[in-house]
């Protein structure tokens, strides 16, 4: 199996949120050109832009250079920087439903 690369997985973050390189690009504070070349793996950001990436992204640095801590890591692709308090405050109501409808759930197919 390939080894995924940076690139690939900024590409992956930037269409799970639905973003364009340019809009990526100007809230990490880079050229349209510059973020195209990490996405196509032509370049690697460097220490301080990963970090940016990371915030904007909502996740972590170890996730973007590829560091996988255990198979439970997940994306937060549901945390967008543009969603107003309310919005995300609706968004993480709704996570913790699920995730209390799944306990229950699961916890009928225990007993």
């Amino acid at each position: 199996m390939a080894k995924e690369t940076i690139g690939a997985r900024l590409r992956y973050l930037r269409k799970q949120t639905n973003r364009t390189q340019e809009e990526v690009a100007k809230r990490v504070e880079l050229s349209r050109a510059a973020y195209s070349h990490f996405e196509n793996d032509r370049n690697e950001p460097d220490a301080t832009t990963i970090l940016r990436l990371a915030d904007y992204f909502g996740v972590t640095t170890d996730y973007i250079l590829g560091h996988k801590v255990n198979d439970n890591h997940r994306v937060a692709a549901h945390e967008d920087p543009d969603l107003s308090p309310e919005q995300q405050k609706e968004i993480d109501e709704y996570i913790e439903f699920k995730k209390a409808q799944y306990r229950k759930d699961h916890q009928k197919k225990k007993d």
